[in-house]
C-alpha cells in the first residue's frame, strides 16, 4: 500500500545487517590490535606524563583491570581519582603540568563552603572524565574511518548495491513484505548482536528465495565474478564493467553502512511505531 514507506524500511533492515558484519569484523581487528587500550594509554600520557601514566597503568587497582599486557582499555573515572590521589602524597617529584592541574583543582576546591577530600576527588574524576571524552572522539573518528574500510569490502564482497537492492523492493511486493517483516521482528526486540539477531536465518532464507539481488550468484553478468562465466576476454575488463556498473549502489550502501548499527536500529525502531497497519 506504501511501496516507498516499505522499500526504505526494507533497506534500513538490510543496512542494519551490512552494519553488525562490519562490526563484527571490526571489533574482531579491534581485540587482536587493541586500539582501545593504545587509544586510553596516549591520553593518559598526554594528561599525566609518561611516567605517572605508566606508575598508573601498574597501580594494583588498575592491573586488576586486564591481564593484558598492553593495559586496560577503560578506567572508571573513580578509580582514576583514587589512584592518583594515592601516588601523589609526594607532589615534588611530579612533571610541572601536572603539578599546575592538581594545584588549580585545589583552589577550585576552596571556593567550596566545606572543601575536602572528597571534593577533590570529584575535581580529579571530572577532570579525568573531561580529558577522556576528547580520547574517545579521537578513537570515534578512527573507528568512523574503518568502517567505512571495512564496509567498502564487505559491500563489494556480498554486492550490495543499493540502487538495484532498492529497485527490487519497490518493484516485488514479497520481497518487500518479507524484508519489511524482518524489519519490524529486529525493531521489536533489543539491539541485536553479531551473532544473535532474531530471524536473521529466516530473513536471509526468504530474501534468497525472492530475489533479493545481493551476492555472485552469476544468474546475470552483473552479478557473475569477472574470471567466471558468461564472461569472455580478460578478466580486468570485466571487473572494470562490473565497477562501471555498480560503483554508485556500492558508495551508497559504503556510506549507510559508515553510519553504524546503532543508527540503522533506531531508525528501524523510530519508523516502525510510525509506519501505517498493512490491511487483513
Amino acid at each position: 500500500m506504501f511501496p516507498t514507506i516499505d522499500a526504505a524500511l526494507g533497506m534500513a533492515f538490510v543496512y542494519l545487517l551490512l552494519s553488525l558484519v562490519c562490526s563484527a569484523v571490526r571489533e574482531a581487528g579491534e581485540s587482536l590490535a587493541m586500539r582501545r587500550s593504545a587509544a586510553l594509554k596516549a591520553g593518559l600520557e598526554r594528561l599525566l606524563g609518561p611516567r605517572v601514566a605508566q606508575e598508573l597503568c601498574q597501580h594494583p587497582l588498575v592491573a586488576a583491570l586486564t591481564n593484558h599486557p598492553r593495559g586496560p582499555a577503560y578506567i572508571p573515572s573513580a578509580t582514576f581519582s583514587a589512584e592518583l590521589l594515592d601516588m601523589v602524597r609526594d607532589k615534588t617529584n611530579l612533571p610541572s603540568h601536572l603539578q599546575q592541574a592538581l594545584r588549580a583543582l585545589e583552589a577550585g576546591c576552596q571556593h567550596n563552603p566545606a572543601p575536602d577530600a572528597l571534593h577533590l576527588r570529584a575535581a580529579i574524576e571530572a577532570w579525568f572524565s573531561a580529558a577522556m571524552d576528547s580520547v574517545s572522539r579521537a578513537y570515534k573518528r578512527h573507528t568512523h574511518a574503518w568502517l567505512a574500510v571495512i564496509g567498502l569490502g564487505v559491500t563489494i564482497a556480498m554486492n550490495a548495491d543499493s540502487i538495484r537492492m532498492t529497485s527490487a523492493l519497490l518493484g516485488h511486493s514479497a520481497l518487500r513484505a518479507a524484508v519489511e517483516q524482518s524489519g519490524e521482528r529486529i525493531a521489536s526486540g533489543s539491539f541485536p548482536t553479531a551473532t544473535e539477531i532474531p530471524g536473521v536465518k529466516q530473513a536471509a532464507g526468504e530474501l534468497q528465495s525472492l530475489g533479493m539481488p545481493i551476492g555472485w550468484s552469476g544468474q546475470t553478468r552483473d552479478n557473475t565474478l569477472p574470471w567466471k562465466e558468461p564472461w569472455t576476454g580478460p578478466w580486468w575488463n570485466n571487473a572494470r564493467l562490473l565497477i562501471q556498473w555498480h560503483w554508485a549502489g556500492w558508495l551508497f550502501t559504503v556510506a549507510a553502512i559508515s553510519l553504524g548499527a546503532p543508527f540503522w536500529f533506531d531508525l528501524l525502531k523510530r519508523v516502525v511505531p510510525l509506519r501505517p497497519a498493512r490491511p487483513e
